[in-house]
């Protein structure tokens, strides 16, 4: 880095070594990610400084406020980028349904934020190239004076916020089809928990859709018959428990056997076969 070589070797650029102290003293105290991002924001910012030092009439372009508004682009599509990662992971079973629903809202900011916030990076990426090929532009002054800073760090951000920008796009489009598989998901447990069900299983987690895939809808699983069990004690394979005379039962019509209607309904959803007999389920 041709600039922050000459700041340190100029005695009249105090600055320069106290931004290089200050980023050494981040990797020191604390040698983590967001301490060398600290610690790369001094030498960004020793950049400016060097490109603010030209003089006015070879300055075309503020590149200097470029690369300051590059790195606080870039430091705030990493963060909102990081947030939106975790719609990717699967759902968590410790928060369940209705506070998924709840923080939907919440979630759906997150993933604008990290929608709008690399298309913003990528913009001025490009505004960054066109500001440089016009600072740099052979029959400016700078270049006769040979006073122009290192273009080497300047075009290394240009292709790092590029590269930035494109990689939490991908990150946030998989975020927002994590999220909705979540969301449709939990609609659809939503659908089949009623009393019976938050009682013997309590309240449902969210899931992903493509758990579902091989099941029934809960439109097709309300059309299968359901009654109350018997006094026989025949016991619900699922749950173990014995079926008690007023506790709601669905029977299978394919074949015949009958379960909890909380606890097969939730099997249904993943799968159109008995528990039992692993016959199909047949949907009038």
């Amino acid at each position: 880095m041709k600039g922050l070589l000459l700041g340190i070797s100029d005695v009249e650029t105090s600055e320069t070594g106290l931004v290089v102290a200050i980023a050494l003293l981040c990797v020191a105290l604390c040698p983590r990610l967001k301490c060398f991002l600290a610690a790369f924001g001094c030498v960004v910012f020793d950049q400016a400084l060097q490109w603010r030092r030209i003089e006015a009439e070879c300055m075309t372009r503020p590149i200097h406020v470029w690369l300051v508004g590059a790195y606080m682009f870039a430091m705030m599509s990493f963060m909102s980028c990081a947030a939106a990662a975790k719609q990717c992971k699967c759902p968590d079973t410790n928060v369940s349904c209705v506070q998924q629903t709840r923080e939907s809202s919440r979630s759906k900011g997150i993933l604008a934020l990290a929608t709008v916030l690399p298309m913003c990076l990528f913009v001025w990426s490009g505004l960054g190239m066109y500001w440089l090929d016009e600072a740099l532009d052979p029959d400016t002054q700078c270049l006769q004076k040979g006073t122009q800073p290192s273009i080497t760090f300047v075009v290394a951000c240009l292709i790092l916020s590029g590269c930035e920008a494109f990689l939490c796009a991908v990150i946030t489009g998989q975020a927002w089809v994590v999220s909705q598989s979540v969301a449709r998901g939990s609609a659809a447990v939503m659908a089949i928990a009623d009393a019976d069900f938050m009682q013997r299983w309590g309240v449902p987690k969210p899931v992903l859709q493509e758990d579902l895939s091989r099941g029934l809808s809960p439109a097709q699983i309300d059309t299968l018959p359901c009654g109350e069990g018997s006094a026989s004690g025949e016991r619900c394979v699922i749950c173990l428990f014995p079926v008690v005379g007023d506790e709601p039962v669905r029977k299978l019509p394919a074949c015949s056997h009958s379960f909890h209607r909380s606890c097969v309904d939730q099997w249904l959803l993943r799968s159109a076969s008995c528990p039992t007999c692993k016959a199909a389920v047949v949907v009038e």
